[in-house]
């Protein structure tokens, strides 16, 4: 049963992940600091659709992520990686996206979704996989933050955008990857100090900082 949760909580993730994707990067042209932001620049010079090059960059960085931290995180990063394009393929045809006329609408719908499922996602043991998963090992290696390091990953990524995006896309692709670590890094303080209040009582209680 607990493999179960795992597993459910790890699929609820995803789509989340996938949906914030689908619904919002992919139809906005948002360069993010993601493997999907990446492969909108991908798509632009390869003959490739954007779900292909998720899946092949997300193969490489899963790689890289099950040399660094074992079996168990690799199995699991399988899992979403597989997962991931196939949600992306299928919400569209639940529901079919439709373009915001609102950018700044967009970009939080976006952050939103995205942060709700990186944080199922680390708290199940696992990242959405590409850059989250090159992240958390910067994070473990070097001791810093799991969104900061999302956000310092992801900023060179979209500096790929500059090879076929103007400058504009390029700023704010660099401003929403910033806002997603600096809402990761609350999430995961947010979940700390809910689970200290939860066991140790009001008393206790960590400040954050």
């Amino acid at each position: 049963m607990t493999v179960l949760k795992e597993y459910a909580a790890i699929t609820a993730g995803t789509i989340l992940v996938a949906a914030a994707v689908v619904y919002y990067l992919i139809p906005c042209r948002l360069v993010t600091g993601s493997v999907s932001g990446l492969a909108l620049v991908l798509g632009e010079i390869v003959p490739l659709k954007e779900d292909t090059l998720v899946l092949i960059l997300n193969v490489l960085c899963l790689l890289a992520g099950m040399k660094a931290f074992g079996r168990r995180f690799g199995i699991r990063s399988v899992y979403v990686s597989l997962l991931l394009p196939l949600c992306m393929k299928i919400l569209p045809l639940i529901v079919q996206p439709v373009r915001m006329y609102s950018l700044p609408l967009s970009v939080l719908c976006f952050l939103l979704l995205l942060t709700a499922g990186q944080t199922i996602l680390f708290e199940s043991g696992t990242a959405s996989g590409g850059i989250d998963t090159i992240a958390e090992i910067i994070a473990r290696r070097t001791g810093i933050r799991t969104g900061t390091a999302i956000a310092a990953a992801g900023i060179l990524t979209c500096l790929s955008a500059a090879l076929v995006y103007d400058f504009q896309a390029v700023l704010i692709g660099i401003v929403v990857t910033a806002l997603n670590g600096i809402l990761l890094n609350l999430a995961v303080h947010l979940k700390t100090w809910l689970h200290a209040l939860r066991d140790s009582g009001l008393s206790e209680v960590p400040v954050l900082k």
